[in-house]
């Protein structure tokens, strides 16, 4: 008995991708070579569409200079405008937010004494970090710490109460973690206390909206943030420590408001660029605003401030 031959599976695609040249042929027959133009041109308007659609998100804030940015209207929980809010982002010093929350939360008496080591100081001062201007080995109450954090933005402060409630920066960036996923930041892992660069220590502006929303409920918080300036009578400090907002000290000359620019923490490193976390009244409304990404240094123009006051004034 003869065994039929299997036919080659190359000749029945032969034969499928024959039938197919000879329909198209015949179809196309039918148009004009503009037709076959306009068709082409439809077809790769399409591809071009879904192949970019979703890489480029439009912004609905005002023409500003930061990469990413949220506007909230505090009083409505409403997302009045934002730019690549979703995006991940290096908070900086935005990251001190965090900290000082987490501070308030554990060390519930503000006039507890909390030791500024020597070793601190010169880890700070090693960093190239920003200072509050605490001396080591002094003794300083929590509270004039907390001032040193959010306004100066001093790290030796920070670290100094980080150490104090967990034992280690280590086990107070934990307590970092667990309470940015308690408050529900999804796209935000932090590895330090200060905001100085790593490469795993990122956020989200829309998180960072959310976790300065959330700690602006707390008394003493809102109290320190919404601060333009604060003197520590204390300790080695005879003619009073002067404790400087960093988003006062640099606001651009003549700008004004249909009301008032709050306060703010503001933040910086390389590959952060300037970042800011502010609140302001306006038209009796209270706004969250949370940009970063502005190109600039310390040395140069405020760029961060200058897209506030841009966004504050579009209201």
């Amino acid at each position: 008995m003869r065994r039929k031959k299997k036919r080659p599976i190359k000749g029945i695609f032969a034969c499928l991708a024959l039938i197919a040249t000879i329909t198209s042929l015949l179809f196309y027959k039918e148009l004009s070579s503009g037709d076959l133009a306009n068709e082409g041109r439809q077809l790769w308007s399409l591809v071009f569409a879904e192949k970019t659609r979703g890489d480029k998100e439009e912004s609905s804030l005002p023409d500003i200079d930061s990469k990413n940015g949220i506007l909230i209207n505090l009083d409505t929980d409403v997302v009045v405008g934002s730019k690549k809010a979703d995006k991940k982002v290096y908070p900086a010093s935005m990251t001190k937010i965090m900290s000082a929350y987490v501070v308030i939360q554990h060390l519930t008496d503000l006039d507890q004494r909390v030791p500024v080591s020597g070793e601190i100081v010169d880890q700070a001062v090693s960093e190239g970090a920003s200072m509050a201007g605490f001396i080591r080995d002094e003794e300083v109450p929590v509270l004039e710490l907390l001032y040193g954090t959010l306004l100066s933005s001093g790290a030796e402060a920070t670290e100094a109460l980080a150490i104090e409630v967990a034992g280690s920066e280590k086990n107070f960036v934990k307590l970092m973690n667990q309470e940015a996923k308690k408050i529900g930041m999804s796209q935000t892992n932090f590895k330090n206390a200060t905001g100085l660069h790593q490469r795993n220590h990122y956020s989200t502006v829309e998180d960072m909206a959310l976790l300065l929303k959330t700690a602006l409920k707390n008394e003493t918080f809102s109290a320190i943030f919404n601060s333009k300036e604060h003197i520590y009578n204390g300790g080695y400090h005879p003619e009073g420590l002067y404790l400087a907002s960093t988003l006062f000290s640099h606001l651009p000359k003549n700008q004004e408001l249909a009301g008032e620019l709050n306060g703010g923490k503001t933040g910086y490193t390389e590959e952060a660029g300037q970042c800011l976390a502010s609140l302001a009244t306006i038209n009796g409304q209270r706004y969250i605003l949370v940009t970063a990404g502005a190109s600039g240094t310390p040395m140069t123009e405020a760029r961060h401030i200058e897209d506030a006051f841009t966004v504050y004034r579009s209201l």
